[in-house]
């Protein structure tokens, strides 16, 4: 039985019970994203996924990048320019090839 307070994690082998909540595991319900120390590669996966919107990745050190914000995840538009505001890399929209292209400050395609 839960109570007010308390969340639970599962796994396939486990159930655990803990107290206490933090913005990060109730962000979802203000719709924004949190991330933390977040690799651009998993975050073009994030927005894959979100979106179903392509993501690529250019420059050598773009993937391995790591990004710590709070962004809003219900609009896409917005969570680019938020994300391009608060990071070293561009994010351009291609939308010749439907697709969103990451690169490092200072990188030319």
């Amino acid at each position: 039985m839960m109570k007010p307070g308390e969340f639970v994690t599962f796994d396939s082998s486990m159930l655990e019970k803990t107290m206490g909540c933090t913005p990060m595991l109730l962000a979802w319900k203000d719709q924004k994203l949190v991330l933390d120390h977040t690799s651009i590669g998993q975050l073009a996966t994030i927005i894959r996924d979100l979106y179903g919107t392509k993501v690529r990745l250019e420059g050598d050190s773009t993937p391995n990048r790591t990004v710590t914000a709070m962004l809003p995840n219900n609009n896409l538009n917005i969570l680019l320019k938020t994300l391009e505001a608060t990071a070293d890399f561009d994010i351009v929209r291609d939308s010749l090839n439907d697709e969103i292209i990451i690169r490092a400050h200072g990188q030319k395609n």
